[in-house]
């Protein structure tokens, strides 16, 4: 049987991909994200949160996979992400699980 790692348990936005953030630049000039529209918020898991922005990439192209253009913004939504907060391998490999549930 295999071993089971708890998920990360976070406050949610539940509906975080890029329709919902706005892009400013902050007193500093460093552009800042501001995520809104927290109908969807509430706990949950990390990955469930980031599984959601693949989800909207995947099915705004309406794409089974990611192809280049997908895995490029994942790959710097990731990186955004973090680089202030880190993501456990646990959490990480139930992205795509939770990318099915999302469609569901």
């Amino acid at each position: 049987m295999p071993e089971l790692h708890p998920l990360a348990p976070v406050a949610c936005h539940g509906d975080c991909h890029g329709g919902n953030t706005l892009l400013s630049d902050g007193p500093d000039g460093a552009r800042v994200a501001s995520f809104f529209d927290f109908d969807d918020g509430g706990p949950g898991h990390l990955a469930y949160d980031l599984a959601v922005y693949l989800w909207s990439n995947l099915l705004g192209r309406q794409l089974a996979n990611p192809d280049e253009k997908v895995e490029a913004n994942w790959g710097h939504f990731l990186n955004g992400y973090r680089s202030g907060e880190p993501v456990s391998p646990p959490d990480f490999e139930a992205i795509t699980t939770f990318v099915a549930i999302r469609h569901f």
